[in-house]
């Protein structure tokens, strides 16, 4: 049997009184109807007037008649029990302490409630107001913004779950590799580390999920010697060697383009043979000193090519057509990202076989170097590399017609 709803009650709660001739020839009268609960009611009496009592008694039952299922001990009150039942209403079939308790470990109350948009806006502020590099802005502008557009237009920072952190990040796997979405992954670190650190914050806690990303990098790509000499050729002939200082100081002082673009002729001792990369030079903000190398008794190759513009101060930065330009008048193929730092870091370990002093000129760590450099290159084309000079590489191509 099923508990009649109230509409059913209203309309089977209804009771009457009829009369009728029993076999003896007296008469009685009967309550007839259906109780709310579904119970069929027929009652005799030998009277009318008992038969009408019970009528009355039965209508005020139905009446104050409250379904058994809901006879339950409670210490909430009429609005905690409607608001659990609308709760429970929305979740459906889904049970309604998995959902408190996703609540009560993913939400924090924040002192400032903020939308994404804004606060990447603020920390992008923030970050050139204390004149970050360039580059590392432009990486958290672009990853950053990235996120806001993937997440619902107006969306709280404090709102911002794991769960939302790994959809992102994972975006498009298929075709974004995980350094790619390792980069994402440092972005967001940085951006909900100072959302929950400043005072007053916007969220109590970061929501990122801890992960890490494993995957074996393929050895740098080093440059062969006679491709070394080709494009050190180009550069001596293209516009009055304008290239020469930016090209030879990649090769032979493992310099980063991000501290080319800042190094100046002050920071350049030939007489010493030391390049002084300062702190506001360099990518880790540490100062280093780079030494010219050398094979026995020569010449630092790297002097040679540096001498000649000395007096005239040639811009050591390049513009991007020209350094395309020598990139394609070179001729050379399969040119990767770094590929000069990293043939100038493969061919100073096999120099001096001495991880540390390696680090120590490239301002890495000798993890990375003992990990990345290690056997990329013979000891016989070394001494061949660190002897490159300009009358060595002019002779190896036929003058360049370039304007």
């Amino acid at each position: 049997f099923r508990l009649p709803d109230c509409n059913d009650m209203k309309l089977r709660a209804t009771f009457r009184v009829t009369e009728f001739t029993n076999r003896a020839g007296s008469l009685s009268y009967r309550v007839t109807g259906t109780a709310p609960d579904g119970r069929r009611i027929r009652e005799n009496f030998q009277d009318q007037v008992g038969a009408l009592a019970r009528k009355t008694d039965l209508e005020f039952e139905s009446a104050n008649f409250v379904p058994a299922s809901r006879l339950h001990q409670t210490r909430l009150n009429d609005a905690q029990i409607a608001e659990c039942e609308r709760a429970v209403a929305e979740l459906g079939d889904r049970p309604l302490m998995d959902a408190v308790r996703f609540y009560l470990e993913n939400y924090r109350e924040p002192q400032v409630k903020i939308g994404l948009r804004d606060a990447v806006a603020e920390l992008l502020a923030a970050k050139t107001g204390e004149k970050a590099r360039t580059e590392t802005i432009q990486n958290l502008r672009f990853r950053l913004n990235a996120f806001v557009n993937f997440e619902p237009d107006g969306k709280l920072v404090c709102d911002v779950l794991a769960n939302d952190i790994d959809q992102f990040i994972n975006r498009d796997a298929k075709i974004r590799g995980l350094r790619s979405r390792k980069n994402d992954y440092l972005a967001l670190s940085n951006f909900f580390n100072w959302a929950s650190g400043r005072k007053p914050s916007y969220c109590v806690a970061s929501p990122m999920p801890k992960r890490k990303f494993n995957f074996d990098d393929a050895d740098p790509a080093v440059m062969p010697i006679e491709t070394v000499r080709r494009l050190m050729s180009v550069c001596a002939e293209y516009k009055d060697g304008k290239t020469v200082p930016y090209f030879a100081l990649a090769l032979f002082a493992g310099i980063r383009p991000n501290e080319l673009a800042r190094l100046t002729w002050k920071q350049i001792d030939l007489d010493a043979g030391l390049i002084t990369i300062g702190a506001g030079i360099a990518k880790t903000r540490s100062k280093r000193h780079v030494e010219f190398c050398q094979v026995g008794d020569q010449e630092p190759n790297l002097a040679e090519w540096l001498l000649p513009h000395v007096a005239r101060r040639t811009p050591i930065a390049i513009s991007r057509f020209d350094f395309e330009k020598v990139k394609a008048l070179s001729g050379i193929r399969g040119w990767t990202k770094d590929i000069l730092r990293h043939t100038a870091a493969s061919h100073h370990l096999a120099l001096f076989e001495h991880e540390g002093k390696t680090a120590l000129w490239l301002g890495n760590s000798p993890a990375i170097i003992q990990r990345h450099y290690k056997g990329l290159v013979k000891r016989q084309d070394t001494a061949q590399f660190w002897s490159i000079r300009p009358e060595d590489a002019a002779g190896k191509i036929v003058k360049l017609a370039v304007g």
